[in-house]
C-alpha cells in the first residue's frame, strides 16, 4: 500500500470496521479532517493522530504511517503488555536466557510447520527427511533449549540457569 488514503480505507473496513466518526472522535478531530485523510488531500500522519487513528483501527502504527511492518500485530495488545511486563521484571542476564528459548522455539515451530508443509506438497528435501528420522520434533527442541542452558551456564558461571533462577528473577 503505497498511500495512506489507501492504508486508511483497508484499516477502517476491519476487522472491527470503523466509521470516519468514530475514527475523527478517537482522534479528537472533526470528521472534515478524516475525509481529508481518506480523499489523499492529506499525505501523512504524525504524533498524536497517528498514534490515536492506530490505536482506533487496531494497526501498526509505523504500517499506518509509511506502509512498512505488518498491518496488525499476529499477538493481541494484551499479550504484547504482559510479555513485556514479564520482560521487564527480569534481570538483563535472565532476559538473555528467555530470549534465547523463545528465539529456540520459534525455530522449532517453523521447521515444524516448513516440514508439514513440504511433506504435504511432496517437496520433502534434506532438512526434512533429517528431521523426520530424528528423534523427534521435541527432542530437537531439546536441544536448542540445552544450548540455552549451556548459554545460562556460562553467564552464570557454570552454576547453572536452574539454580539462579529459582531464586526469583536471576539476580
Amino acid at each position: 500500500m503505497t498511500d495512506l488514503a489507501d492504508r486508511l480505507k483497508l484499516a477502517m473496513a476491519g476487522p472491527p470496521e470503523v466509521k470516519p466518526s468514530e475514527l475523527a472522535r478517537a482522534c479528537g478531530i472533526r470528521q472534515p479532517s478524516i475525509n481529508d485523510w481518506l480523499n489523499g488531500r492529506t499525505k501523512k500522519l504524525e504524533g498524536a493522530n497517528l498514534l490515536a487513528a492506530a490505536e482506533c483501527l487496531k494497526v501498526n502504527p509505523w504500517w499506518l504511517a509509511n506502509g512498512t511492518g505488518p498491518m496488525r500485530s499476529a499477538m493481541s495488545e494484551p499479550d504484547v503488555r504482559e510479555a513485556m511486563a514479564v520482560f521487564q521484571s527480569m534481570s538483563a542476564d535472565t532476559r538473555r536466557i528467555a530470549l534465547a528459548q523463545i528465539k529456540a522455539l520459534a525455530e522449532l515451530t517453523s521447521e515444524k510447520v516448513n516440514s508439514v508443509t513440504a511433506e504435504k506438497s511432496g517437496n520433502i528435501g534434506p532438512r526434512s527427511i533429517a528431521m523426520r528420522e530424528s528423534k523427534s520434533a521435541i527432542g530437537s527442541g531439546v536441544t536448542s533449549l540445552d544450548q540455552a542452558v549451556r548459554e545460562a551456564e556460562s553467564i552464570f558461571g557454570g552454576q547453572g540457569a536452574s539454580h539462579k533462577t529459582k531464586k526469583g528473577n536471576g539476580s
